[in-house]
């Protein structure tokens, strides 16, 4: 889950880390678990800023496999977290950012899923989505007390355009110098949701990194929220889908995400959760709903499911489907 920082649209934070419920079985599960028992198996790891845990429904005669798979899982994140870095020198994206306005540069597989995903849901958004955000992102200062003068966030703003990303399967090009890419809008959900996929598809799972949770099987989980945002928590029953939750850290004299096409706060959503089977487009719809809030049809386009808080209460978008069989408000200070 990521706290949106005045200074960094996408950066990820762990204002609203959910806590996951061991759901009651119904009858058949019951029935199904008295043949064949399953433990729990749990294991965690620290992932920079991130706790990341990764939790199996094992049968009792597999343990040490459903371990093992754990642990797996939990390298994934690693590397996909180092992966798009942007602090990573070796690492695709500083290449990227290096090379802008030149030669393309080669990418991997999965930075291509990535760039890809953010193509989509760029287009869908009409750029309320933008990866290229990275020219503006330290206008507004670490504690959101600076304002940008005018001309100087009009001039960065022309380095800010999703469509001058050149992309082939095997490369990538930002097509202007001065161009800078940042990715941490995605990588949480696609992190999740890879390291979901390493795990045996005949054992549910859950992987959780501080919000951002890929869930194969049914799970419930609390996702708790922030006093400034009305406290208490929502609670959810999820079912074979990953889950992104974002927010707006309003400091100093920023109130509100960052609009990309504008470089200024947007009046959009305050707090969102997004669901969707494809872990980088929940985690780009998260962050762009700050942005549009509610009324937006990006959400109907990619066959997603979102939670809006916006400051005349909560907006459930997209509609009830399996992914997300219920969901409750619980202690908040705005009702459902």
């Amino acid at each position: 889950m990521k706290n949106i920082t005045p200074f960094l649209l996408f950066a990820p934070g762990c204002l609203f880390r959910p806590d996951v419920i061991e759901p009651a079985a119904p009858a058949t599960e019951i029935a199904k678990e008295t043949a064949n028992p399953v433990t729990l198996v749990q294991r965690e790891r620290q992932i920079e800023a991130d706790t990341v845990s990764v939790q199996i429904r094992c049968p009792t005669e597999a343990l040490s496999k459903c371990e093992e798979a754990a642990e797996i899982a939990l390298n994934e994140v690693q590397r996909l977290v180092d992966l798009s870095n942007v602090w990573n020198t070796r690492g695709d994206v500083a290449k990227l950012n290096e090379n802008a306005g030149k030669e393309p540069v080669e990418i991997t597989a999965d930075t291509h899923r990535l760039l890809t995903s953010a193509q989509i849901v760029s287009a869908a958004s009409g750029g309320a989505f933008d990866v290229t955000i990275g020219s503006i992102s330290g206008l507004w200062g670490i504690d959101g007390i600076d304002v940008p003068e005018e001309d100087v966030l009009a001039e960065r703003l022309q380095y800010v355009d999703w469509t001058q990303i050149a992309l082939t399967p095997k490369t990538a090009k930002l097509n202007r110098e001065g161009m800078s890419l940042i990715l941490d809008g995605l990588v949480g959900g696609d992190a999740a949701d890879s390291a979901l996929s390493l795990v045996p598809m005949e054992w549910d799972a859950l992987v959780n990194i501080d919000g951002d949770l890929a869930a194969r099987g049914e799970w419930q989980v609390q996702i708790p929220v922030d006093a400034a945002h009305g406290g208490g928590n929502v609670s959810m029953w999820v079912k074979d889908t990953v889950l992104v939750a974002s927010g707006v850290d309003a400091n100093g004299t920023l109130d509100g995400a960052i609009d990309p096409r504008t470089g200024k706060p947007s009046p959009g959503g305050k707090w969102a959760v997004a669901a969707h089977k494809q872990g980088a487009i929940a985690d780009a719809l998260a962050t762009t709903l700050l942005v549009t809030g509610p009324e937006t049809p990006v959400v109907d386009q990619l066959g997603a499911w979102v939670l809006v808080m916006t400051d005349h209460g909560w907006v459930e978008v997209g509609g009830r489907t399996a992914s997300v069989q219920s969901w409750s408000l619980q202690g908040t200070r705005q009702t459902q």
